[in-house]
């Protein structure tokens, strides 16, 4: 899924030169010789992340620790006191996976509040594609940096974005030619497929970033955008034309918060729109889902 419309992707990213991506990244061996398996199991010392990276700040060291989960993400919900969360992971009938209401849920209700494990800025977007130079550096330093749970955690997730083959050609380029190991060789190819993943599951899942301002808001000005964040749990929340959830990143820098449109019942699914103008045809509704893998049944 993804909380957000990911912007198009435009024919100059795939004619950039390499050389925009002149910059070396590094990160310490060993990697796994599995491909389901994490694909750094010491993430002591990662990629030289620039000091000017604009979302620095966004991100919490404690995602390099080896004991850190996909629980320690989640912040406890001070509207529900010690109880736990209020939702379960649980299969949804032609959606995979879903979360669902575990009790009833008032409108306007917490749903759920979640620090990202992956924020990269619009440096790219700004000038007409995805990733700049340094939002991709900073990209594969951060997956490379995961704790190992955090990592199959992420790769569980569905990748389904269509991102063209040269587009995908281009990418796996730069990973294989422009980022060295701390031991200085280069990633292999199976390394290289691995991070493309990653790139997939990004593209597919990741929701718009806010400038905080520590207000609640259902809908924020495009000028208030600083990047993509990628959420563990949030990312299973599925898409509905008909939400009973909505989201935010704008209230607590670097933090998803879901709360309820509207009441929710014990036992039904929590779901939110991947995209906006809920009040636009069926047909252009269903094509535009689509880029996430999936034929909308809504009405």
């Amino acid at each position: 899924m993804s909380g957000r419309v990911v912007k198009p992707l435009v024919a100059a990213l795939i004619s950039l030169n390499a050389s925009l991506f002149g910059l070396q990244y590094y990160y310490t061996r060993p990697l796994s010789p599995r491909v389901e398996d994490p694909l750094s199991q010491n993430t002591s010392s990662w990629s030289k992340i620039s000091q000017s990276d604009p979302l620095r700040g966004l991100r919490d060291r404690r995602l390099t620790d080896p004991k850190t989960t996909i629980n320690d993400l989640i912040i406890q919900n001070d509207e529900h006191g010690a109880r736990g969360p209020i939702y379960k992971l649980s299969d949804s009938p032609g959606k995979g996976m879903g979360l669902f209401a575990t009790e009833a849920i008032p409108i306007g209700g917490k749903i759920l509040e979640e620090y990202n494990v992956i924020a990269c800025g619009n440096e790219g977007e700004k000038g007409g594609w995805k990733f700049g130079p340094r939002d991709l550096q900073s990209f594969v330093g951060q997956v490379m940096s995961l704790s190992p749970q955090l990592q199959r955690d992420m790769f569980k997730l569905q990748g389904k974005q269509v991102l063209s083959p040269p587009l995908m050609s281009y990418y796996g380029k730069i990973l294989r030619e422009e980022v060295y190991c701390a031991d200085g060789s280069r990633l292999s190819w199976r390394e290289s497929l691995r991070l493309q993943d990653a790139l997939r599951i990004f593209y597919t899942n990741a929701a718009t970033l806010y400038e905080p301002d520590s207000t609640w808001c259902l809908q924020r000005p495009v000028e208030q955008e600083v990047g993509d964040g990628l959420f563990l749990t949030f990312s299973r929340i599925n898409h509905s034309c008909e939400p009973n959830a909505a989201w935010d990143t704008g209230r607590k820098a670097g933090v998803m918060e879901v709360r309820a449109r509207r009441q929710i019942q014990a036992g039904e699914e929590i779901t939110i729109s991947y995209i906006g103008q809920l009040d636009r045809p069926v047909a252009e509704r269903r094509s535009r889902l689509r880029r996430w893998g999936f034929d909308c049944q809504c009405k």
